[in-house]
């Protein structure tokens, strides 16, 4: 839920923070105002990119505002209102809120009993992509038309309103409520002990079915009871990369810029890519697939180390980024020459809505740089540039609760090959994924390149 772990210490501090506030106790409307509006002012002090990308934002802050009518809210109705404020700065790289904090906690302590499936959201519908009730009543693959009486509709717009995200770009969002709709659900819609769910078959033929809230522990355990049996061959995969060679294409799949991941696995960008590209070389490789699905950034490096080595040309200004700090500080960043031992054969990327951040970037350079075809859906992160790099964390008075803000401004030379604003990095081929599609474990995205490749060949 873009919430980085954050150490056990600052439970402590909190407990200092809160100041007497029990999680069942309300929160005042002077309190609650008090802590968004200290926000604000954090906001505008440290996010360089409001009057570039949410020029509105004091506007809708103080609009937001207004809308506190009730003499007192409970924590998660101010928690609502806090995703919301940082909804506003439309830049999807705030984390709000932690798993220690009072309101989140109850999910890792396995204290709150919350909506027990994995579901997907994809065009403006829900669907259950994995049941771990104890009813085990749920079909795989079947629409979810309402729970408890609110329409799968209503539930969205409910919860689009309090996930941030780079300007209008939406598949970001899409992501986000694949890895976590039962938790917004919990938050920001409601907290029953049961569902009502009421399904929708390929027929049409609507049912209901009552399944009881359960616990993460609960859930777990139903996963491995019931779900773990089926899988075959599940093989625990690097979590930053693999490089796959085949017969017509070799791929490239990056999964990760984490900092700590790359440590953990020893990876040094420079080193790497050298590595990689000396064994594609050997092989002759003649199509290369770089598999971006599902990289939510980290590491910059590991997007412009690869450059050298895929791009067609060194640009002749040779301007890559240049970054915009909340001091104003400016600092420009250009690119490597092109690799003497760069890949002259064609490129394929994949992409979805978590290629995010610097991961999206990669998508960027690779579209104005290279030879690349991209394929698959809008990447989470703005073409033109968006708000990274590292966060200040500040505490709300009142509450205690944090929020991460981030405060460097990225920004890119002026693109050649896509000119839209608020959107991401835009793909050649679009992909569009049925609930069929997912239940067969379809790879529509590597079906289209293979396709690509195909006539490629024959028309040599």
């Amino acid at each position: 839920m873009k919430m980085p772990c954050i150490l056990i210490l600052k439970s402590v501090i909190y407990s200092v923070l809160f100041c007497g506030f029990a999680f069942g106790q309300d929160i005042s409307k002077e309190h609650a105002i008090e802590d968004l509006q200290f926000l604000q002012t954090q906001i505008e002090k440290y996010q360089p990119g409001l009057s570039k990308y949410a020029p509105s934002f004091q506007k809708d802050a103080e609009s937001l505002l207004g809308n506190i009518s009730e003499d007192s809210l409970t924590y998660f109705e101010f928690y609502e209102y806090l995703h919301r404020f940082c909804v506003l700065s439309r830049e999807g790289h705030f984390s709000v809120g932690n798993w220690f904090d009072t309101v989140r906690k109850g999910i890792p302590q396995s204290t709150y009993a919350y909506f027990p499936a994995d579901v997907k959201a994809m065009h403006g519908k829900l669907y259950v992509e994995e049941d771990y009730s104890d009813e085990q009543t749920l079909t795989r693959g079947s629409e979810i038309t309402r729970i408890n009486g609110k329409s799968s509709a209503e539930i969205l717009q409910k919860l689009f309103v309090t996930i941030p995200s780079d300007g209008a770009i939406i598949t970001n969002i899409y992501d986000e409520l694949d890895f976590s709709f039962p938790y917004y659900y919990y938050f920001f819609v409601e907290q029953p002990q049961y569902f009502g769910v009421t399904l929708k078959d390929v027929s049409g033929r609507e049912t209901t079915k009552s399944i009881k809230a359960i616990t993460r522990d609960e859930q777990r355990l139903n996963f491995r009871k019931y779900i773990l049996p089926k899988r075959k061959d599940i093989a625990k995969e690097n979590p930053v990369y693999s490089l796959d060679i085949n017969d017509t294409y070799t791929q490239l799949s990056l999964r990760s810029f984490n900092n700590s991941k790359l440590d953990d696995q020893k990876i040094k960008a420079r080193r790497f890519y050298k590595r990689i590209f000396d064994t594609i070389r050997k092989e002759n490789v003649e199509n290369l697939v770089i598999d971006l699905r599902g990289n939510s950034g980290g590491l910059f490096k590991m997007a412009e180390e690869l450059i050298p080595y895929l791009m067609e040309e060194t640009p002749e200004d040779r301007f890559q980024r240049k970054s915009l700090s909340w001091e104003g500080k400016e600092r420009s960043y250009k690119f490597h020459k092109k690799s003497r031992k760069a890949f002259e054969g064609q490129v394929y990327v994949l992409i979805d809505g978590g290629t995010f951040s610097s991961a999206s970037t990669l998508a960027r350079y690779l579209k104005e740089h290279s030879n690349a075809i991209l394929i698959g859906e809008e990447t989470g992160s703005r073409y033109e540039g968006f708000v990274a790099g590292s966060k200040i964390h500040v505490i709300l008075p009142n509450t205690g609760l944090e929020v991460g803000i981030p405060r460097y401004l990225i920004e890119f030379g002026e693109g050649k090959k896509q000119q839209t604003s608020d959107r991401g990095v835009l793909p050649d081929f679009t992909i569009d994924y049925t609930m069929q599609h997912i239940i067969s474990d379809r790879d529509l995205h590597l079906e289209k390149t293979k396709e690509l490749i195909k006539q490629r060949e024959a028309e040599k």
